[in-house]
């Protein structure tokens, strides 16, 4: 009898492992086909626009996410069914938990819609989600009565699993995209919606299990062929088959603009930091022009090269922040603005924009002949989401390195590679590499060439950063671990930028001017603040500006000077002029001025105007109506003893201020009513994480 009962406990034991792993994977790739079925807001770029850019490994990574989450799941409704069933006798232990298994799958696919779509709390949604499963799970216990048994097919658990998920969300983005109006959404998951539908329907009426499994795998199928297809776009990302009509003047340089988003002077080694973190940029700009004190026009990403391609100041072009808390995040720029490569274009050049940050861009218009922006939309996922709660998943995701939200220098290089047309001609190239903005990612390989071990670096960040925007302040023990990270990014960007400076001179020639600066810097601390979503601080104003050409000196240039007037150089360079560093150095009547304007996105920041005037001595921040602070211009240090300056001049500054302040205010106000409305806009904004 002992032995009867040891053999039908080794087999009940068998069949419970059986179901256990074919519930765990079944739910597993459930997860990953609503994910790419549903969660990728970008999915109908994929096939119609082209943009979006991920490879396998990044797919890997999602899949390795899901498999971890569908042992979550598992885990939770095994726990949750074993509560019930004892305090219910009569229920089915394994029928409640594949009831509950659905149900979470359900919540889940509602869940996510609301937090990406809807922009909802984290906390009401998981309130949400809790109601939903608890629904789903009293609905489904009564559907499903009869169906009170043991065993499940392979293709039972599927469809019980994955087709009332899929249904609900690509209804669920169906609807959305009706009430904005999208009608590209409203297609491709329109599409979607009745194929599925029509699978279930087709289900039902087949009476062959082959023919059932077959149909069963529809949504696989589609999943993998969206797969393929993003993965054959990728590789062939940025191709450019135009063509270049010679010049009456072939001795026109080739123009090169490279702004290194993000990067702040002073964590390089040129500039006065101790840490190594760009040798290899150090050694080409010793046959450049280095200028150390370079400073932005704006605190952060549109305002900045707005200026660049413009020449403009923040309130004269019209590019700043909306006042809004929610919707667009900056307004469009005023009409009648003359930018450099519409004047290029006009001199003969052809000119190519390839950007990982959109906002790089002013407007779609501004004279380029093709502009590349790849999309990466993996944040948009339940992986990237619960990355930041399970620690299997921190650490596959880490190495991984797949749900960062923009692409990758070593990537962007390869679609530069590829955009460039091969055919005579000057050309005018704007790149921006996006490794050093948030959130921070760097690669094993640069950490260890900078003799840093870290640890779930990613999650760690955002953490911290979400501490800070909820107002608080971070503790001084964190500084050094978000300096790691953040230099970590700049050696990998050295890592490859040298590359691409030797492949500008062998395949564009020693006849090209090369730039190289950043449109801001980035708060890692010092005051407790983390980002560039505030202030005008040196550290977020401060950035480098190397320029190379075979004409122009080498050497250091000491004298402040603003990036804006990068346009005023450029302009002259190709009108086919010798080269002047005087278009650098001289200041027009507005000087080295930097601006932000309030608005009402982030509630935890002053909600403040900022302009700043800097020169050789004193940097003032104003205007007089909010505060009044005079920094040193050389150290940053707030100068509270007013008898240690010269009063007449810092008064001067003051007043230019206020002047300018009150001069431009009106037109401002007027051009707050010009916002992005481009939903496509919008949804980029969002996957970089400025919505």
């Amino acid at each position: 009898m002992n032995k009867t009962r040891t053999k039908d406990s080794v087999i009940n034991s068998k069949e419970f492992f059986s179901y256990v792993i074919k519930s765990i994977c079944c739910v597993s790739l459930c997860l990953f086909t609503i994910d790419i079925l549903i969660n990728f807001l970008d999915f109908k770029r994929m096939f119609l626009q082209k943009n979006f850019l991920c490879f396998p490994s990044d797919f890997l990574g999602l899949f390795l996410s899901n498999l971890q989450i569908g042992l979550f799941v598992f885990f939770l409704s095994f726990v949750l069914t074993s509560i019930l069933n004892y305090k219910i006798k009569k229920l089915n232990f394994r029928y409640e938990c594949i009831i509950l298994q659905s149900s979470i799958l359900i919540g889940l696919s509602i869940f996510i819609n609301l937090y990406i779509i809807k922009g909802l709390s984290i906390y009401l949604n998981i309130t949400i989600l809790m109601i939903l499963i608890t629904c789903s799970w009293i609905v489904y216990h009564f559907l499903l009565k009869k169906h009170d048994k043991d065993s499940w097919t392979l293709y039972e658990l599927i469809e019980i699993f994955l087709f009332p998920a899929l249904i609900i969300g690509i209804f669920n983005n169906t609807v959305h995209f009706i009430l904005t109006r999208h009608l590209v959404g409203v297609i491709v998951f329109g599409i979607l919606l009745f194929l599925i539908i029509g699978n279930i329907i087709i289900l039902f009426k087949l009476n062959s299990q082959k023919m059932k499994y077959i149909f069963v795998t529809f949504p696989f199928l589609i999943a993998i062929l969206i797969i393929i297809q993003s993965c054959i776009n990728s590789l062939y990302f940025g191709e450019n088959t135009d063509t270049i009509s010679k010049t009456n003047d072939d001795y026109l340089p080739n123009i090169v603009l490279i702004v290194l988003d993000t990067v702040r002077a002073d964590h390089l080694k040129i500039y006065g930091y101790e840490r190594d973190t760009m040798p290899l940029l150090e050694s080409w700009s010793n046959n450049a022009l280095i200028f150390k004190r370079a400073f932005s026009p704006a605190g952060w990403t549109s305002p900045a090269h707005a200026s660049f391609f413009s020449g403009k100041t923040v309130s004269i072009h019209g590019i700043h922040f909306t006042p809004k808390k929610s919707g667009p995040m900056r307004t469009n720029p005023i009409k009648n603005i003359y930018w450099l490569p519409e004047n290029l274009t006009e001199n003969g050049y052809y000119c190519l924009a390839v950007t990982a940050n959109s906002m790089a861009i002013p407007k779609e218009k501004i004279g380029f002949h093709r502009i590349f922006n790849p999309q990466r939309d993996l944040n948009n996922s339940l992986g990237a989401i619960f990355d930041g709660f399970l620690p299997s998943i921190i650490r596959s995701s880490e190495y991984i390195r797949w749900r960062t939200p923009y692409t990758d220098i070593k990537e962007m290089i390869k679609i530069i590679e590829r955009s460039i047309p091969r055919n005579d001609g000057p050309k005018f190239l704007f790149v921006n590499f996006m490794d050093a903005h948030d959130p921070y990612a760097p690669p094993r390989e640069a950490l260890k060439e900078l003799n840093i071990r870290l640890n779930k670096s990613y999650p760690r960040y955002i953490r911290w950063w979400r501490w800070v925007n909820y107002g608080h302040t971070l503790p001084k023990d964190k500084i050094q671990h978000l300096y790691d990270l953040y230099d970590g990014e700049l050696r990998w960007i050295d890592k490859n930028l040298i590359n691409f400076l030797n492949w500008i001179e062998k395949n564009m020639g020693l006849n090209t001017l090369i730039i190289i600066t950043s449109d801001h810097g980035e708060e890692l601390g010092e005051k407790g603040d983390i980002g560039h979503y505030s202030g005008l601080s040196q550290r977020i104003l401060h950035v480098p500006l190397i320029i190379s050409h075979s004409t122009l000196p080498k050497g250091m240039i000491e004298k402040v000077v603003s990036t804006r007037n990068i346009f005023k150089f450029i302009q002259h360079f190709g009108n086919n002029h010798e080269p002047s560093i005087d278009f650098l150095t001289i200041n027009d009547e507005y000087g080295v001025i930097s601006e932000r304007y309030r608005t009402k996105r982030y509630p935890e920041l002053p909600y403040r105007d900022w302009i700043s005037i800097i020169n050789d001595e004193y940097k003032v921040v104003g205007p007089s109506k909010y505060k009044i602070e005079i920094y040193n211009t050389n150290n940053e240090e707030l100068i509270r003893d007013f008898n240690l300056i010269n009063l007449y001049e810092t008064n001067k500054i003051i007043e230019k201020i206020d002047n300018y302040w009150e001069s431009y205010e009106d037109k401002r106000n007027e051009n707050k009513k010009l916002q992005i409305k481009d939903k496509d806009e919008i949804d980029k904004l969002r996957a970089l994480g400025y919505i």
